[in-house]
Protein backbone atom coordinates (compact mmCIF):
# COMPACT_ATOMS: atom_id res chain seq x y z
CA UNK A 1 0.00 0.00 0.00
CA UNK A 2 1.12 3.61 -0.88
CA UNK A 3 1.35 5.85 1.96
CA UNK A 4 3.20 8.62 0.55
CA UNK A 5 1.39 11.46 0.94
CA UNK A 6 2.33 15.36 0.05
CA UNK A 7 1.46 18.86 2.40
CA UNK A 8 1.33 21.98 0.70
CA UNK A 9 0.64 25.43 0.84
CA UNK A 10 -3.08 26.02 1.06
CA UNK A 11 -4.84 26.20 -2.07
CA UNK A 12 -0.97 25.99 -3.76
CA UNK A 13 -2.24 23.99 -6.77
CA UNK A 14 -5.19 26.42 -7.85
CA UNK A 15 -2.60 29.04 -7.11
CA UNK A 16 0.48 29.30 -8.74
CA UNK A 17 3.32 31.08 -7.84
CA UNK A 18 3.07 34.65 -7.93
CA UNK A 19 6.21 36.85 -9.36
CA UNK A 20 7.39 38.03 -6.38
CA UNK A 21 7.38 34.05 -5.23
CA UNK A 22 10.06 33.66 -7.82
CA UNK A 23 12.14 37.06 -7.70
CA UNK A 24 12.08 36.04 -3.67
CA UNK A 25 13.62 32.67 -4.09
CA UNK A 26 15.81 33.70 -7.44
CA UNK A 27 17.00 36.11 -4.25
CA UNK A 28 17.92 33.85 -2.07
CA UNK A 29 19.44 31.84 -4.37
CA UNK A 30 21.84 34.58 -5.31
CA UNK A 31 22.57 36.01 -1.52
CA UNK A 32 21.99 33.35 0.90
CA UNK A 33 24.53 34.88 2.92
CA UNK A 34 23.36 38.09 2.48
CA UNK A 35 19.60 37.21 4.24
CA UNK A 36 21.36 34.39 6.62
CA UNK A 37 23.74 37.62 8.53
CA UNK A 38 20.60 39.98 8.11
CA UNK A 39 18.21 37.59 10.55
CA UNK A 40 20.08 34.25 11.69
CA UNK A 41 23.15 35.98 12.89
CA UNK A 42 26.38 34.01 13.26
CA UNK A 43 24.60 31.33 10.55
CA UNK A 44 27.29 30.17 7.78
CA UNK A 45 25.73 29.23 4.96
CA UNK A 46 26.64 25.78 3.89
CA UNK A 47 24.56 25.18 0.84
CA UNK A 48 20.73 24.20 -0.19
CA UNK A 49 18.90 21.39 0.84
CA UNK A 50 16.00 19.84 -1.18
CA UNK A 51 12.54 20.62 -0.54
CA UNK A 52 11.27 17.06 -0.26
CA UNK A 53 11.26 14.95 2.37
CA UNK A 54 11.52 11.47 1.54
CA UNK A 55 8.03 10.45 0.83
CA UNK A 56 6.64 14.17 1.96
CA UNK A 57 6.77 16.59 -0.32
CA UNK A 58 6.38 20.15 1.64
CA UNK A 59 5.66 23.37 -0.30
CA UNK A 60 8.56 25.51 2.07
CA UNK A 61 10.19 28.38 0.15
CA UNK A 62 13.73 27.45 1.11
CA UNK A 63 15.30 25.19 3.31
CA UNK A 64 19.01 26.29 3.71
CA UNK A 65 22.31 24.52 5.26
CA UNK A 66 23.93 26.26 7.27
CA UNK A 67 26.70 26.35 10.50
CA UNK A 68 26.07 27.55 13.65
CA UNK A 69 28.05 27.30 16.97
CA UNK A 70 30.42 24.56 15.00
CA UNK A 71 27.17 22.82 14.57
CA UNK A 72 25.40 21.85 11.80
CA UNK A 73 21.68 23.37 10.86
CA UNK A 74 19.11 24.09 9.00
CA UNK A 75 17.33 27.31 8.35
CA UNK A 76 13.76 27.60 6.73
CA UNK A 77 12.53 31.36 5.59
CA UNK A 78 9.35 31.85 4.15
CA UNK A 79 8.46 35.02 2.55
CA UNK A 80 4.89 36.16 2.91
CA UNK A 81 3.15 39.58 1.20
CA UNK A 82 -0.76 38.68 2.92
CA UNK A 83 -1.49 37.66 5.91
CA UNK A 84 -1.96 33.67 6.96
CA UNK A 85 -3.51 32.56 10.12
CA UNK A 86 -2.02 29.38 9.61
CA UNK A 87 1.54 30.34 8.86
CA UNK A 88 2.88 29.31 12.76
CA UNK A 89 1.70 25.63 11.87
CA UNK A 90 3.03 25.37 8.53
CA UNK A 91 6.19 26.29 10.32
CA UNK A 92 6.27 23.68 12.85
CA UNK A 93 5.20 20.97 10.16
CA UNK A 94 8.11 21.97 7.98
CA UNK A 95 10.43 22.16 10.63
CA UNK A 96 9.70 18.52 12.28
CA UNK A 97 9.59 17.02 8.59
CA UNK A 98 13.34 18.77 8.46
CA UNK A 99 14.23 17.49 11.82
CA UNK A 100 12.98 14.12 10.98
CA UNK A 101 14.64 13.96 7.59
CA UNK A 102 18.07 15.49 8.24
CA UNK A 103 18.21 15.09 11.77
CA UNK A 104 19.67 18.82 12.91
CA UNK A 105 18.14 21.87 14.39
CA UNK A 106 16.26 23.21 12.48
CA UNK A 107 15.87 27.36 12.42
CA UNK A 108 12.40 28.62 11.53
CA UNK A 109 11.75 31.99 9.93
CA UNK A 110 8.89 34.12 8.07
CA UNK A 111 9.47 37.67 6.84
CA UNK A 112 6.41 39.81 6.28
CA UNK A 113 6.71 42.55 3.48
CA UNK A 114 3.18 44.24 4.15
CA UNK A 115 1.25 45.25 7.67
CA UNK A 116 -1.88 44.42 8.24
CA UNK A 117 -4.80 41.47 8.43
CA UNK A 118 -4.61 38.44 11.03
CA UNK A 119 -1.19 36.28 11.78
CA UNK A 120 -0.24 34.63 14.95
CA UNK A 121 2.56 36.03 17.31
CA UNK A 122 5.48 33.62 18.22
CA UNK A 123 5.78 31.16 19.96
CA UNK A 124 3.10 28.77 19.23
CA UNK A 125 1.59 27.02 21.88
CA UNK A 126 -0.77 24.33 22.53
CA UNK A 127 -2.35 23.93 25.30
CA UNK A 128 -4.99 20.45 26.98
CA UNK A 129 -8.42 21.80 28.16
CA UNK A 130 -7.03 21.79 31.46
CA UNK A 131 -4.37 24.04 30.69
CA UNK A 132 -1.80 21.59 30.57
CA UNK A 133 0.50 22.59 27.78
CA UNK A 134 1.36 20.30 25.18
CA UNK A 135 3.82 21.95 22.78
CA UNK A 136 5.47 25.13 22.64
CA UNK A 137 7.25 25.98 19.01
CA UNK A 138 9.35 28.84 19.02
CA UNK A 139 9.57 31.18 15.83
CA UNK A 140 10.88 34.17 14.36
CA UNK A 141 8.85 36.60 12.49
CA UNK A 142 10.38 39.76 10.71
CA UNK A 143 8.07 42.73 9.90
CA UNK A 144 9.56 44.88 7.09
CA UNK A 145 7.25 47.45 7.31
CA UNK A 146 8.89 48.11 11.24
CA UNK A 147 12.65 48.92 9.94
CA UNK A 148 13.48 52.16 8.70
CA UNK A 149 15.16 52.37 5.40
CA UNK A 150 18.36 53.90 6.59
CA UNK A 151 18.57 50.84 9.06
CA UNK A 152 18.18 48.29 5.90
CA UNK A 153 20.94 50.61 4.34
CA UNK A 154 23.14 50.46 7.12
CA UNK A 155 23.64 47.02 7.08
CA UNK A 156 25.79 46.90 3.84
CA UNK A 157 24.07 43.45 2.35
CA UNK A 158 23.66 43.90 -1.02
CA UNK A 159 21.13 41.34 -0.62
CA UNK A 160 19.16 42.83 1.41
CA UNK A 161 18.42 46.24 -0.95
CA UNK A 162 15.93 44.80 -3.17
CA UNK A 163 13.66 44.67 -0.34
CA UNK A 164 14.22 48.03 1.05
CA UNK A 165 10.88 49.12 -0.95
CA UNK A 166 8.75 47.29 1.53
CA UNK A 167 10.43 48.81 4.54
CA UNK A 168 8.24 51.61 6.31
CA UNK A 169 8.33 54.60 4.07
CA UNK A 170 10.20 52.38 1.55
CA UNK A 171 8.03 52.96 -1.46
CA UNK A 172 9.30 55.94 -2.25
CA UNK A 173 11.60 57.56 -5.41
CA UNK A 174 14.66 58.55 -3.21
CA UNK A 175 14.72 55.04 -1.93
CA UNK A 176 14.44 53.22 -4.82
CA UNK A 177 17.43 55.57 -6.62
CA UNK A 178 19.51 55.16 -3.19
CA UNK A 179 19.25 51.21 -4.00
CA UNK A 180 20.11 52.17 -7.69
CA UNK A 181 23.25 54.10 -6.93
CA UNK A 182 24.46 51.20 -4.82
CA UNK A 183 24.33 48.73 -7.35
CA UNK A 184 26.14 50.72 -9.82
CA UNK A 185 28.02 50.81 -11.59
CA UNK A 186 27.46 46.73 -12.54
CA UNK A 187 30.91 44.88 -12.74
CA UNK A 188 29.17 41.55 -11.91
CA UNK A 189 25.64 39.79 -12.64
CA UNK A 190 24.79 39.06 -8.88
CA UNK A 191 24.10 43.27 -8.96
CA UNK A 192 22.10 43.09 -12.25
CA UNK A 193 19.53 40.28 -11.36
CA UNK A 194 19.45 42.71 -8.06
CA UNK A 195 18.62 45.77 -9.89
CA UNK A 196 15.97 43.60 -11.78
CA UNK A 197 15.00 42.13 -8.54
CA UNK A 198 14.68 45.53 -7.45
CA UNK A 199 12.72 46.71 -9.96
CA UNK A 200 9.88 43.60 -9.87
CA UNK A 201 9.99 44.36 -5.33
CA UNK A 202 9.31 48.12 -5.71
CA UNK A 203 6.00 47.90 -8.58
CA UNK A 204 4.71 45.47 -5.62
CA UNK A 205 5.46 47.76 -3.18
CA UNK A 206 4.39 50.93 -4.64
CA UNK A 207 0.44 51.62 -4.93
CA UNK A 208 -0.16 49.41 -7.72
CA UNK A 209 -3.25 52.29 -8.54
CA UNK A 210 -0.58 55.43 -8.14
CA UNK A 211 -0.41 55.29 -12.19
CA UNK A 212 2.56 58.19 -11.34
CA UNK A 213 5.19 56.34 -9.44
CA UNK A 214 4.00 52.85 -11.35
CA UNK A 215 5.18 54.84 -14.72
CA UNK A 216 8.05 56.51 -12.95
CA UNK A 217 9.63 53.39 -12.15
CA UNK A 218 9.03 51.61 -15.53
CA UNK A 219 10.87 54.70 -17.08
CA UNK A 220 13.52 54.90 -14.85
CA UNK A 221 14.95 51.32 -15.30
CA UNK A 222 14.22 51.38 -18.51
CA UNK A 223 17.05 53.85 -18.64
CA UNK A 224 18.83 51.01 -17.46
CA UNK A 225 17.91 48.62 -19.98
CA UNK A 226 21.42 48.19 -21.69
CA UNK A 227 22.90 46.65 -18.65
CA UNK A 228 19.39 44.81 -17.15
CA UNK A 229 19.11 43.02 -20.63
CA UNK A 230 21.90 40.33 -19.95
CA UNK A 231 20.50 39.08 -16.85
CA UNK A 232 18.08 36.11 -16.93
CA UNK A 233 14.98 38.01 -15.12
CA UNK A 234 15.61 41.35 -17.32
CA UNK A 235 11.85 42.81 -17.50
CA UNK A 236 12.56 46.50 -18.62
CA UNK A 237 12.45 45.89 -22.84
CA UNK A 238 9.17 45.23 -21.86
CA UNK A 239 7.92 48.15 -19.89
CA UNK A 240 9.49 50.41 -22.31
CA UNK A 241 8.45 49.06 -25.31
CA UNK A 242 4.91 49.48 -23.21
CA UNK A 243 5.75 53.24 -22.50
CA UNK A 244 6.37 53.64 -26.21
CA UNK A 245 3.53 52.51 -27.49
CA UNK A 246 1.03 53.84 -25.30
CA UNK A 247 2.96 57.34 -25.80
CA UNK A 248 2.81 57.10 -29.42
CA UNK A 249 -1.02 56.17 -29.04
CA UNK A 250 -1.51 59.16 -27.35
CA UNK A 251 0.20 61.46 -29.89
CA UNK A 252 -1.74 60.24 -32.94
CA UNK A 253 -4.91 60.32 -30.51
CA UNK A 254 -6.52 57.17 -32.80
CA UNK A 255 -7.73 54.42 -31.31
CA UNK A 256 -6.65 52.49 -34.59
CA UNK A 257 -3.25 53.59 -33.57
CA UNK A 258 -3.45 52.27 -30.14
CA UNK A 259 -4.60 48.73 -31.19
CA UNK A 260 -1.53 49.01 -33.72
CA UNK A 261 0.67 49.93 -31.27
CA UNK A 262 -0.49 46.86 -28.81
CA UNK A 263 -0.25 44.43 -31.86
CA UNK A 264 3.74 45.69 -32.09
CA UNK A 265 4.23 45.25 -29.00
CA UNK A 266 2.90 41.88 -28.62
CA UNK A 267 4.65 40.44 -31.87
CA UNK A 268 8.43 41.80 -30.34
CA UNK A 269 7.00 40.48 -26.60
CA UNK A 270 6.52 37.12 -28.44
CA UNK A 271 9.86 37.13 -30.30
CA UNK A 272 11.80 37.83 -27.20
CA UNK A 273 9.96 35.19 -25.16
CA UNK A 274 10.59 32.55 -27.66
CA UNK A 275 14.35 33.23 -27.58
CA UNK A 276 14.38 32.78 -24.04
CA UNK A 277 12.80 29.65 -24.10
CA UNK A 278 15.11 28.29 -26.93
CA UNK A 279 18.04 29.25 -25.20
CA UNK A 280 16.57 27.83 -21.65
CA UNK A 281 14.65 24.90 -21.75
CA UNK A 282 14.75 24.14 -25.78
CA UNK A 283 12.50 21.04 -25.31
CA UNK A 284 9.42 23.55 -25.14
CA UNK A 285 10.19 25.49 -28.09
CA UNK A 286 7.48 23.98 -30.35
CA UNK A 287 4.91 24.59 -26.90
CA UNK A 288 5.99 28.22 -26.86
CA UNK A 289 5.08 28.86 -30.03
CA UNK A 290 1.80 27.40 -29.90
CA UNK A 291 1.10 29.72 -26.96
CA UNK A 292 2.03 32.56 -27.67
CA UNK A 293 -0.30 32.45 -30.76
CA UNK A 294 -3.36 33.02 -28.12
CA UNK A 295 -2.16 36.02 -26.09
CA UNK A 296 -2.98 39.21 -27.13
CA UNK A 297 -2.01 40.97 -24.14
CA UNK A 298 0.96 42.82 -23.15
CA UNK A 299 0.75 42.49 -19.61
CA UNK A 300 0.03 38.87 -20.06
CA UNK A 301 2.93 37.86 -21.94
CA UNK A 302 5.62 40.84 -19.67
CA UNK A 303 4.05 38.55 -16.68
CA UNK A 304 4.83 34.79 -18.55
CA UNK A 305 8.79 36.36 -19.58
CA UNK A 306 9.63 37.29 -16.10
CA UNK A 307 8.23 33.85 -14.19
CA UNK A 308 10.06 31.89 -17.43
CA UNK A 309 13.08 33.80 -16.63
CA UNK A 310 13.07 32.98 -13.09
CA UNK A 311 12.25 29.45 -13.56
CA UNK A 312 14.66 26.93 -11.95
CA UNK A 313 13.32 24.04 -14.44
CA UNK A 314 12.01 23.36 -17.45
CA UNK A 315 8.85 22.03 -15.53
CA UNK A 316 8.21 25.18 -13.59
CA UNK A 317 8.39 26.85 -17.54
CA UNK A 318 6.51 24.18 -18.81
CA UNK A 319 3.73 25.06 -16.06
CA UNK A 320 3.43 28.47 -16.51
CA UNK A 321 3.16 28.37 -20.47
CA UNK A 322 0.57 25.87 -19.58
CA UNK A 323 -1.56 27.90 -16.83
CA UNK A 324 -1.05 31.42 -18.18
CA UNK A 325 -4.46 31.87 -19.03
CA UNK A 326 -6.13 30.54 -15.58
CA UNK A 327 -3.48 32.63 -13.48
CA UNK A 328 -4.74 35.91 -15.75
CA UNK A 329 -8.50 34.99 -14.65
CA UNK A 330 -7.67 34.60 -11.45
CA UNK A 331 -5.46 37.69 -11.09
CA UNK A 332 -8.40 39.58 -12.65
CA UNK A 333 -11.10 38.27 -10.49
CA UNK A 334 -8.73 39.14 -7.23
CA UNK A 335 -8.63 42.41 -8.48
CA UNK A 336 -12.16 43.03 -9.06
Amino acid sequence: MNTSHQINKPNQSDNPDKPYDQGWKRLLDICAQDLLDWIARKVVFAGRRAEEFQSEKVGADLMLEGIYEDQRVLIHIEAQSTPDTTMAQRLLIYNVLARRRYKCPVLSYVIYLRKGGERPAPPLEWFLPDGREILRFHYEDIELPNYAPEALFATGLKGVLPLIPFAADGARREVVEQIIARLLPVHDTINKELLVLTRLFASLAFDKDDQTNQEWLKRRFAMLLDILQEAPAFQQIFALGEEKGLEKGRKEGREEGREEVQRETVKKMSKTILTLVTRRFPKLKTLTRGQLLLIEQPQILDDLFLRIALARTQEEAQEYLLTWDTQSETEALTDQ
